[in-house]
């Protein structure tokens, strides 16, 4: 992976991606994924809209995956344009199955 391309970030700085997510095992699984880009990618995580915000204002990162459902809300919440201190690419998850995307 050449990060230098990616986001437009110099080929010598680690592309930081946060998981939002509650669920330990789906946490694990998207690390897994990037394992092989330890040199290139860092993930961390929060399993919650306020320890994201936190994460977020220490190290804000280039890319947020995060989960639908979360205790204390929804994963579009952290969104730019619902959270002004989030200026993060964004990716959303939702369970597998049948499943009823009802955003205003």
């Amino acid at each position: 992976m050449n990060t230098g391309n990616l986001l437009n970030r110099g080929p010598d700085k680690a592309l930081h991606i946060l998981v939002l997510e509650d669920e330990a095992a789906h946490v694990e699984l998207i690390r897994r994924a990037f394992e092989g880009s330890r040199d290139t990618c860092i993930v961390t995580s929060a399993d919650n809209l306020d320890s994201a915000r936190s994460e977020i204002a220490r190290d804000s990162p280039d890319l947020i995956i995060a989960d639908h459902r979360l205790p204390d809300g929804k994963g579009i919440d952290i969104l730019p344009r619902k959270d002004p201190g989030v200026g993060s690419r964004f990716v959303i998850t939702v369970p597998p199955g049948p499943y009823r995307f009802n955003e205003q």
